[in-house]
């Protein structure tokens, strides 16, 4: 399967639309490595694919997610 690559510029438009005051889902890439940085760039929902389902430590992975 295809695996969506995470766009850094897309931190920055999270940042803009924080600004709307509008619920942010960010989805197609997001990782244990980048999802601190979208979560503080306002980012309210994560959507993770690839990075859970390939995950040998799914219960951690959370675990680490929910604790951002």
């Amino acid at each position: 399967a295809e695996q969506n690559l995470f766009l850094h510029n897309m931190a920055n438009m999270a940042t803009v639309l924080v600004k709307a005051k509008t619920l942010i889902q960010v989805d197609g890439g997001i990782n244990a490595d980048n999802a601190k940085k979208v979560v503080e760039a306002g980012a309210d929902i994560l959507v993770m694919g690839s990075a859970f389902f390939n995950s040998t430590d799914k219960k951690s992975l959370v675990s680490t997610i929910q604790a951002l």
